[in-house]
């Protein structure tokens, strides 16, 4: 009888501040944009390639997609026309 080998568990990177738990770091109180304003989810559509290059352009500075998008939003509408 041959004897199974268990598959190497995949360890990804931990934050620095992580916790032992998984729920210990996850943001659900805030939903991970770091402010206490409340908040509705909303669903918007994007092209494929745009979600990718945005996805990118957060994770290069650091910060969720989510805050890239509601920092461009808060931007834009400041704007005078």
């Amino acid at each position: 009888m041959a004897v199974k080998k268990r598959p190497k568990p995949i360890i990804a990177p931990q934050r620095q501040n992580a916790g032992p738990l998984l729920m210990d770091n996850q943001d659900t109180k805030n939903k991970g944009d770091g402010t206490k304003a409340p908040k509705r989810p909303t669903t918007i559509l994007l092209p494929d390639d745009l979600k990718r290059e945005a996805q990118t352009y957060a994770e290069e500075r650091g910060t969720t997609l989510t805050r890239l998008i509601v920092d461009g939003l808060r931007w834009r509408i400041s704007q005078v026309d």
